[in-house]
């Protein structure tokens, strides 16, 4: 399909990614060392749901990269977690963190890094540029940091620092574009979602996007390029509960090498995110089908219509059920003994149930009302959350308060008190979430406890989320 030059340099490309290991030259400061992908996790889809946040303010991307920060602490590895610092960064201002957007970056960019998410901290760095001089200094710091670990985004910074690299990329993608522009896309891609048909309540499935070559030639994914890596994911809930969900995804891709000969490459898509894992979540007993609609490259028509660009291939729908817990007596004792006798995950699964039936009976009250639910007595459930907020387990403690935080205020006396335990624990990361969820629940009464925190609490990470948080009021 592509001429002998091109498909030789594709080739050359692919054979000189590689990967190589890399190890922070400096820590992360403050804190007990405790370890636990839990916690990662948990500050993860912290700062994930807060930058889905529509207005985004500062001090809310703020609080999102101190709990990526934290979060770091545990994993330093973590593509998640370096991917969503990238990520944050363009919607930072000045240089307050680039000492963990750099630690991200050097992380991130080994071979299989997407440019588009480098692109962003690129960016962020250079917009604190104030002379030619001090561009050409970051990116050559920048390029130093990729070396050989990533050829698409090497080719990209030496491009914009005017170096002459294995041959000139512009006129390459230039050279492509028009090639690719030939193409049928039926007979050089098949996508396919990868996701489950079927989950219970408290799990959140992985959804992969499986992009395959059909190619004789590798394939680049680039702007101009046949499929240019526009991604949407539409969403239709139907059964208890009925509505439709647009945008759930949005997104660019741009993978750091090219896709091989009859290779793949997966894009992972976080689906259960916004309106729709707070619907899952807060309603444990609805039983409802989603519907995902996955559009490659989206176009919208003049009458707001969402079409691909990409004939002949997708969009690609895939279906997903839910069903709903059917809550008893005898349901709510096993429940109550898995939080005392059974393994971590079951606790953290009872945990999430005993928050979302709380939820439940909120939303699902008067005229608003969608669907029939087994009632639970708000004075158990009051009971049983406050009991779990002061568990003697830390992380069961961090689960426990995670899983309030879209109550809607004002909490349950007993409930308030019982995270006021939590402020002045010994592990910092219960302290934090402890912080995050008073702040979002008690208004301007709990000014002093911010105060106080922001200057005396031992741990660096819970110092600097009282302060934005205390900025923030």
């Amino acid at each position: 399909m592509l001429n002998f030059g091109v498909k030789n340099l594709l080739v050359f490309l692919l054979m000189c990614f590689c990967v190589i290991g890399f190890v922070f030259a400096e820590g992360l400061d403050g804190g007990e060392k405790l370890n636990s992908q839990f916690v990662v996790g948990t500050f993860h889809d912290i700062a994930f749901e807060i930058l889905n946040t529509r207005e985004l303010s500062e001090d809310q991307v703020e609080q999102a990269i101190i709990f990526l920060v934290a979060a770091s602490q545990f994993d330093p590895k973590s593509a998640n977690i370096n991917e969503t610092i990238l990520n944050a960064s363009p919607l930072l201002s000045g240089d307050k963190y680039d000492k963990w957007i750099h630690l991200a970056f050097e992380e991130y960019c080994r071979g299989d890094a997407d440019l588009v998410v480098a692109d962003k901290a690129i960016s962020h760095f250079l917009a604190g540029c104030n002379s030619s001089l001090e561009r050409r200094k970051v990116l050559s710091d920048l390029l130093s940091k990729v070396a050989d670990r990533n050829v698409m985004l090497r080719l990209d910074i030496s491009n914009r620092l005017g170096l002459s690299e294995m041959g000139n990329a512009k006129e390459l993608f230039a050279f492509l574009a028009t090639e690719y522009s030939t193409i049928d896309p039926q007979e050089a891609i098949s996508v396919k979602l990868a996701l489950p048909s079927k989950t219970s309540f408290g799990l959140q499935p992985d959804a992969k996007l499986l992009i395959s070559n059909k190619m004789t030639e590798p394939q680049v994914i680039f702007g101009k390029g046949l499929f240019k890596g526009g991604i949407r994911v539409d969403a239709e809930v139907r059964g208890d509960i009925r509505l439709n969900i647009y945008k759930l995804v949005s997104k660019r891709i741009q993978p750091g090498k090219p896709v091989g000969a009859g290779g793949q490459i997966s894009v992972p898509l976080r689906v259960i995110t916004g309106s729709l894992r707070r619907l899952l979540k807060d309603r444990p007993q609805a039983s409802v089908e989603i519907e995902f609609t996955v559009y490659l490259d989206p176009v919208v028509d003049f009458e707001g219509n969402v079409k691909n660009s990409l004939k002949g291939v997708g969009p690609i729908v895939r279906k997903f059920r839910r069903p709903g817990i059917k809550v008893d007596n005898r349901y709510l004792v096993r429940s109550l003994s898995e939080l005392s006798k059974g393994r971590f995950q079951e606790k953290i699964r009872s945990v999430r149930l005993f928050a979302g039936l709380s939820s439940e009976q909120d939303v699902n009250t008067g005229p608003d009302r969608k669907y029939r639910f087994y009632s639970v007595d708000p004075t158990f459930l009051t009971s049983v959350i406050a009991s779990n907020i002061g568990n003697d387990d830390w992380m069961i403690r961090t689960g426990a308060m995670y899983n309030l935080l879209d109550l809607r205020p004002p909490l349950d006396f007993e409930i308030s008190r019982a995270v006021f335990e939590n402020v002045n624990d010994k592990n910092w990361p219960v302290r934090m979430v402890a912080l995050y969820m008073l702040s979002r629940t008690q208004g301007n009464s709990f000014l002093r406890v911010l105060e106080w925190k922001a200057k005396n609490d031992p741990d660096s990470n819970v110092r600097r989320l009282a302060e934005v948080l205390l900025r923030s009021k």
